[in-house]
């Protein structure tokens, strides 16, 4: 596989890790998916290489990726209740 692919993928989502790799998978061996090898996390099989790498750069946003300014407001005003045992 060539390493000019590995190149266009984005760090894990969940732990931010670089060590991410396609893998070719399948019985047959037509199916690829991106794993994190920091975390084990991968995206879901697809039938070429592009595919794969594209389903795992178009997850959702990591922390780290997350600008501050784009990350929603903590839940401050929601009251706690206490149940009685």
């Amino acid at each position: 596989m060539s390493a000019n692919l590995e190149e266009t993928m984005k760090a894990c989502p969940f732990c931010n890790g670089v060590n991410v790799h396609l893998h070719q998978d399948g019985d047959d061996g037509n199916a690829y998916v991106v794993m994190c090898h920091s975390c084990n996390s991968s995206s879901s099989e697809k039938h070429t290489p592009e595919l794969a790498i594209d389903a795992w750069n178009a997850r959702a946003t990591g922390p780290a990726e997350t600008n501050a300014a784009e990350r929603p407001a903590p839940v401050t005003d929601v009251p706690i209740q206490s149940f009685a045992a």
